[in-house]
């Protein structure tokens, strides 16, 4: 007897560089995004010697959808600045009513310095549990996204 088993869902990572884009603009981005959205409450903040971490509650309705299985996405965010890597992670997070462990972990946007050139930004997103369709789109667009985020960062 022979099983098939076909992966339905799967982990996309996609990695861009952002010339002229440094650690401490990715910082800055990653906290002060959102801060003057009405929507968005500031649950915690943990300080050490290197890291930071923000956790960010952002007050999504539950769309109609949500009860059918489908995931309620941007439900919280969490900021994670290392000083001593000179690293930014931004991870969304989201929550589907049958899952009873709570919101999970659906999208990482890590920002990282080159060790060759510090003015050169390594942008890797890191969708999680992405339908096996959806992953070329991931592919595909990620250079537009990469673009789209280097000017929000350059406004902050």
């Amino acid at each position: 007897i022979m099983s098939f088993r076909v992966e339905t869902h799967l982990n996309v990572p996609v990695k861009g560089y952002m010339k002229g884009i440094d650690y401490d603009q990715a910082a800055r981005y990653g906290i002060h995004k959102d801060e003057n959205d009405k929507k968005v409450t500031i649950c915690s903040v943990k300080q050490n010697g290197d890291e930071l971490v923000i956790v960010k509650r952002i007050d999504t309705p539950k769309n109609w959808f949500y009860q059918i299985g489908l995931p309620q996405k941007g439900f919280y965010e969490r900021v994670i600045v290392n000083r001593k890597e000179k690293s930014v992670a931004i991870d969304s997070f989201e929550h589907k009513y049958n899952v009873k462990e709570g919101p999970y972990v659906w999208k990482r946007d890590l920002f990282q310095n080159r060790e060759d050139n510090p003015h050169k930004m390594m942008f890797v997103r890191h969708l999680l549990w992405v339908n096996q369709l959806r992953r070329m789109n991931a592919h595909m667009f990620h250079w537009w996204r990469t673009m789209r985020l280097r000017s929000k960062i350059n406004e902050h």
